[in-house]
C-alpha cells in the first residue's frame, strides 16, 4: 500500500481546519512531517492517527 503524502494546504483540507489552524497545531503538537526535495510533506495516514490521538476537530 502507497502512502499518500499532502502539502500543508491540503493535509489542512484533510483535517478540515484552515492553514492557519493547521501551523498552530503543527507547532503545538508536532504534527510529524517528511521533507520531499526540501519541502514538508504530511503522510495521510499520520494525520489520521494525530486525530485519533488528540480527538481535536475536523474530520
Amino acid at each position: 500500500m502507497d502512502t499518500e503524502f499532502l502539502n500543508a494546504t491540503n493535509a489542512a483540507a484533510y483535517l478540515g481546519v484552515s492553514r492557519a489552524v493547521f501551523y498552530r497545531w503543527q507547532k503545538t503538537y508536532q504534527i510529524k512531517f517528511y521533507l520531499v526535495g526540501g519541502i514538508k510533506r504530511y503522510s495521510k495516514q499520520d494525520l489520521k492517527e494525530f486525530m485519533k490521538e488528540n480527538s481535536l476537530g475536523g474530520r
